[in-house]
């Protein structure tokens, strides 16, 4: 089984379906996996290490397009021309597109012209937001599939609305190291390392974007703060939010409260799941569209040991067990989550029970080595239906 995997964006610029495709890829191994991407800075460094063949593409005019919102359309061709050339020399059995649109244009037309079926992956909302022309032909890309990859059930289930047949659709969750991913011997010594002891810490990681909701955290401190006037939150990565943010702590009398990290290298994750006292991230719509999918950060944070708060939008409810592992919320009530949040603070043995069995649950149902068996599989699977010229 060889698998081609072209998608629009990679490692090592973070995020949650690039760490998903590496993690898979690294366990696949260079005999059965490989990746067309475009190049980014640090991208040398990277590739040596990644275990399998990664061929970068350089997108013409590609930060001008992602400012005015082309990005997409920019890498169609050169993803098509370099997946291509690839595909004459290796010739895959299947190829994997990582998004919808962009590499689910390239994919599925570079299928077709070497005879192998195409399967797409779906982390979050499939179609995107309203467009006359991104809407159809992202349906279309997703309908005319050989198969579905659904990172979650949200994403499994937007599939299924869009025309899918079931049986084309495989619902493979992402794993987590919880070998790397574990909790602290003592989170108050974990705090100590990062000059922050003493205090009782929030914790967001995650690209500062609207969709995030660190809004409404930040909006919920001024009453949290008068019940725990120890309480700080540190907020880790970077987006054209944060100047709004820092703001808008300023106008609510809390800058102090909050420290904006920036990037957080990936070695360094755990030891800042490990000194918050909970992981919060209150993903919400934005333009009536959902933007997250499982949330990779819900578990690595569980896997730390930490209880979670969510927002109840997107695939949350696979990553979050409201009541169990954390709690899921209203993402625009801060009211709602300035309780929730005091009633954690408040109730330390909660606290711990729920960070227990959110760790127990990431190490019974999650792990790389069975994703990237499941992604296996069901490529097998499809190429099946195509020799066999069934569709599933």
């Amino acid at each position: 089984m060889r698998i081609l995997l072209l998608t629009d964006s990679y490692l090592p610029r973070r995020g949650g379906s690039r760490v998903v495709y590496h993690e898979i890829c690294a366990r696949l191994g260079g005999d059965t996996a490989r990746v067309v991407t475009r190049t980014m800075p640090g991208d040398d460094t990277f590739d040596r290490g990644a275990g399998y063949q990664i061929a970068r593409v350089r997108i013409p005019g590609g930060r001008f397009c992602e400012r005015i919102g082309l990005a997409e359309c920019a890498c169609v061709i050169p993803l098509l021309a370099r997946g291509l050339s690839v595909a004459r020399r290796w010739r895959p059995d299947v190829i994997q597109c990582g998004e919808a649109l962009a590499s689910g244009l390239s994919g599925s037309i570079l299928a077709r012209s070497i005879g192998v079926p195409c399967i797409v992956w779906l982390h979050d909302n499939a179609l995107g937001p309203r467009s006359r022309v991104r809407h159809p032909l992202r349906r279309r890309i997703i309908t005319g599939a050989g198969g579905i990859i659904a990172a979650c059930r949200f994403a499994r289930d937007e599939a299924l609305r869009c025309g899918v047949r079931d049986k084309r659709v495989a619902l493979i969750r992402p794993g987590v190291d919880a070998g790397f991913f574990a909790p602290p011997d003592s989170r108050e010594q974990a705090r100590e390392r990062l000059n922050i002891k003493g205090k009782k810490v929030l914790l967001t990681i995650s690209r500062i974007l609207p969709q995030k909701g660190q809004d409404t955290v930040i909006r919920a401190l001024p009453r949290l703060v008068r019940e725990h006037p120890d309480l700080v939150y540190l907020i880790a990565g970077e987006g054209p939010y944060r100047g709004q943010l820092e703001r808008l702590a300023s106008e609510l009398n809390v800058a102090e409260r909050v420290v904006f990290l920036g990037p957080v290298p990936q070695e360094e994750l755990p030891r800042y799941y490990g000194a918050c006292d909970l992981f919060i991230m209150l993903n919400r719509e934005v333009g009536g569209v959902s933007w997250e999918g499982l949330g990779i950060v819900f578990l690595e944070a569980s896997a730390c040991g930490a209880p979670v708060i969510g927002g109840k939008s997107g695939g949350t409810a696979d990553s979050v067990v409201h009541g169990q592992t954390g709690f899921l919320v209203a993402p625009e009530d801060e009211s709602e989550v300035a309780s929730t949040v005091g009633l954690l603070l408040g109730d330390p043995a909660l606290a711990r029970r729920m960070g227990e069995a959110g760790r127990e649950r990431v190490v019974r149902e999650f792990s790389w080595e069975r994703s990237a068996r499941e992604v296996r599989a069901f490529c097998e699977q499809v190429c099946a239906w195509r020799r066999g010229g069934r569709c599933g």
